[in-house]
């Protein structure tokens, strides 16, 4: 057996090696294995459900006197299984007893009607509508917006007697009052939407006021109706030697960019500076002003007010008197 094994050692290394191999083939097959089955999913699809409530407080006097407050609230509360947006708006007019013709909601220069509101931090006013700026969340309630409405104080909704003298005395007239037994209406429209609200065929005035400047090649106050959303391209104005600072919007607010979009009536007016410089140039005349004998040089623009250096120049064996500028004017 020794020698045999000596003998043919080195010829049954490959059929070694081989034989292995097989080994290892047929111990991997042997983890396969065949698995087949399956199973059904039911998925159920359920819509949001949508439902609003509008609550509104208000009762409607009998006779509406001067200076008489009546509460008027409108509150929409969301009864859905999904949030929601809200907006409303209002319409008031007065009409006359004789044809239900409208007045006007002015008398004498006093608005009669005075609409007392309230919350309005948690409103945006866009164009017509009043946006309530939180998506309405399931359960939750919109504050109101309105308050009251006053009968203004100062309004005359009665017409004096009209006097004048005659050959038999004193005659009185009553002139003709429109708003005798005259009835205000105060009506809104409280919208609810799962989406951004349409705005189709809604038109809201821009005006343009290039203060000195052109705006479209004029230099008077520009002013379209314009379809709400759509960006306005402000390119246009210009004014000689000028450079656009910015703009005023609706009397209080800043606008910048050469773009608007026109979400409401808006009023831009534009703020210029010059774009013209000149050179304002400071001599110390023999001292030293600022660690400096020489004259500082300062471009200023026009138009803006120049600060000189917070220091006095100083000159061995002198006192500084006074400034003087171009024109010997001393300063």
């Amino acid at each position: 057996m020794k020698r045999s094994k000596i003998h043919t050692r080195h010829r049954r290394i490959l059929p070694a090696i081989i034989a292995v191999g097989f080994l290892a083939l047929i111990g991997i097959s042997a983890t396969f294995s065949f698995y087949s089955d399956s199973f059904s999913f039911a998925n159920l699809f359920h819509l949001n459900h949508y439902e609003a409530e509008y609550v509104e407080t208000f009762e409607s006097p009998e006779n509406w006197k001067t200076c008489d407050e009546v509460p008027k609230t409108v509150i929409t509360t969301n009864n859905s299984t999904a949030p929601f947006k809200v907006r409303l708006s209002y319409e008031e007019y007065w009409r006359n007893k004789e044809d239900n013709a409208n007045l006007p909601l002015q008398k004498d220069g006093e608005t009669l009607a005075i609409i007392n509101f309230q919350n309005e931090d948690d409103w945006t006013l866009e164009g017509n509508w009043y946006y309530y700026k939180q998506d309405l969340q399931p359960g939750e309630s919109t504050t109101s917006l309105f308050k009251s409405v006053t009968l203004n104080c100062q309004s005359n909704l009665a017409t004096n007697n009209v006097c004048h003298e005659t050959e038999n005395g004193t005659v009185c007239e009553t002139p003709e009052d429109d708003y005798e037994n005259a009835k205000y209406h105060l009506n809104i429209t409280v919208q609810t939407s799962s989406e951004e609200f349409s705005h189709d065929n809604e038109y809201y005035t821009l005006t343009v006021n290039p203060n000195g400047g052109t705006y479209k090649d004029s230099s008077d106050v520009y002013s379209e109706r314009i379809l709400w959303g759509t960006t306005v391209d402000l390119g246009s104005i210009a004014y000689a030697d000028h450079e656009l600072v910015n703009w005023t919007k609706n009397e209080n607010e800043t606008h910048t960019g050469t773009t608007i979009r026109i979400t409401s009536d808006t009023t831009l007016k534009a703020n210029w500076q010059s774009s013209l410089f000149h050179n304002v140039t400071i001599n110390p005349n023999g001292g030293i002003l600022a660690g400096k004998t020489e004259p500082i040089v300062t471009s200023v623009r026009q138009g803006t007010n120049y600060t000189l250096i917070n220091e006095e120049p100083t000159r061995e064996g002198y006192l500084f008197d006074s400034w003087f500028v171009s024109d010997d004017t001393e300063l």
